[in-house]
């Protein structure tokens, strides 16, 4: 009989006990494909409670891969208003206008979203100039960064972990390619932190974490909606980790790396 209370909880289909954090959650839809429901907020939070989410990290999707601005992250301002201890509001910008980016972040700031999202989906590499505006704005304000990364982007982003030091940057979709390239990061780098949503789902990926000496800088992230919250939890619940380490993914490690900005 297991004694991972982890596993007792998802075996007996009850909500996870402990602190979980899920990092890196999204509202809204995409062009793509159908998402549904994907601007009921109140299902968002009954998702959570069933599974034993206590905070969620949120970005909404026409902001982050539409570039939509002003407005596009209407739905996370919305969440931090209605459920301020529940929802942490990344802000995602669009760096294709500088001056409505910089507004956007001032707008989304003064609204309780304490967070900067990046995703180069928008159509601007990372090592463009522009940028740096939004990252100036965020280390100014001790504000976190959840950084899309897909493995090959993690060269040009060094500079920036170097740079912004001050800066803690969450790097989205650890492991999808080159892990290792994403333990060095994390053991090189103080503030940089490896967030496991993945929709490929490897086995072994956040045993390999653990076994790596990395378990203090990973942190759960589901990115619900685009992916199922359940099965991404199985992903770190069944691991064959130890139930200390598994607190630490869920919960732990998210606490530290928001800090003062942890949602009370």
């Amino acid at each position: 009989m297991s004694t991972d209370r982890y596993v007792e909880c998802a075996r007996g289909g009850a909500a996870l006990e402990g602190l979980v954090v899920d990092i890196h959650m999204h509202l809204g839809e995409h062009v793509g494909f159908h998402i549904p429901h994907c601007r009921d907020l109140d299902l968002f939070v009954r998702e959570m409670d069933a599974h034993g989410v206590d905070v969620g990290g949120v970005a909404a999707v026409p902001a982050c891969l539409g570039g939509l601005q002003p407005g596009g992250n209407d739905m996370v301002v919305e969440a931090v208003r209605r459920w301020p201890g529940r929802f942490f509001g990344w802000t995602a910008v669009n760096p294709h206008y500088p001056d409505a980016m910089l507004a956007e972040l001032e707008r989304c700031y003064e609204a309780g979203c304490r967070g900067l999202k990046l995703h180069d989906a928008v159509g601007l590499d990372y090592a463009h100039e522009n940028y740096r505006l939004a990252l100036d704005f965020a280390a100014a304000r001790g504000m976190p960064v959840l950084i899309h990364t897909w493995g090959g982007q993690l060269d040009e982003l060094e500079g920036y972990f170097q740079h912004y030091q001050a800066v803690n940057w969450s790097l989205a979709h650890a492991g999808c390619s080159d892990p290792d390239k994403y333990v060095r990061m994390a053991r090189t780098y103080e503030n940089v932190y490896l967030d496991t949503c993945f929709s490929g789902s490897p086995r072994g990926l956040i045993e390999y974490f653990v076994e790596q000496d990395v378990a203090e800088k990973v942190m759960f992230s589901s990115d619900c909606y685009f992916m199922g919250l359940a099965q991404q939890l199985g992903r770190v619940v069944f691991a064959k980790i130890s139930a200390e380490h598994k607190a630490m993914i869920l919960g732990e490690n998210a606490r530290r790396f928001l800090g003062d900005l942890f949602p009370r």
